[in-house]
């Protein structure tokens, strides 16, 4: 009988509170992972919203190129994007750039790109179309308004915006021998940047580049 009662002794205490502490261990390593994995698909989420904001943009420079084509007006340059001027003549050399959102602007029905000088410090500073087309007229350059804001119904804020650069034939071997060197083609890079929802709120970014060239000059 004395042996069967030193058998069917309970639990120490310090037992259960070993048994706990793993147990705790484990719950938090499985949230951890949980956690971990949530935030990786929206980070997934995300790039594919923000690869296809920055399609939808190259789509629309090709668009204002393609336009300026068949407007019929004798005055307009093939690489008029901003609807007023040639963007290659702001690009005194291959290494120049500008930046720029690119908004539809309802009084002509069309999109304009509306650019800035140089770089595209203080992106996070971008407003919507709305605001970029109420920008009142002679504003510098360097106090454009730099991208887009884009936020979407899940609450994510996207900044998107292109970058115009000079290229040469060099690169383009099918252009026609009518074209002039250095005027038949632009480099175009729509990029689309946010902030990472985790704590550190790490900048990312994705960017797609295409080459737009004058292959109709006498269209």
């Amino acid at each position: 009988m004395n042996r069967l009662k030193k058998q069917q002794k309970g639990f120490t205490i310090l037992e259960v509170l070993l048994s706990a502490a793993i147990i705790a261990v484990m719950l938090a390593a499985l949230v951890a992972i949980g956690q971990l994995s949530l935030n990786t698909n929206q980070l997934y989420l995300q790039r594919s919203q923000a690869t296809y904001l920055a399609q939808e943009s190259l789509e629309l420079a090709r668009e204002r190129r393609d336009t300026n084509w068949i407007d019929r007006k004798n005055g307009t340059m093939w690489d008029g994007f901003d609807g007023t001027q040639s963007v290659l003549s702001l690009l005194p050399n291959e290494n120049s750039k500008i930046y720029g959102p690119l908004c539809f602007y309802p009084t002509s029905g069309q999109y304009y790109f509306s650019w800035r000088a140089n770089d595209d410090s203080g992106w996070e500073k971008g407003k919507s179309c709305a605001e970029i087309i109420a920008q009142p007229a002679g504003t510098p350059a360097a106090q454009m308004i730099p991208t887009e804001k884009i936020t979407l119904d899940s609450g994510a804020s996207f900044y998107r915006y292109l970058v115009f650069q000079r290229v040469t034939t060099s690169l383009l071997p099918d252009t026609p021998s009518s074209v002039q060197p250095g005027q038949s083609a632009i480099k175009v890079t729509a990029v689309v940047k946010w902030r990472a929802n985790n704590s550190s709120g790490d900048e990312k970014t994705v960017s797609i580049s295409e080459i737009l060239t004058n292959w109709r000059p006498n269209y």
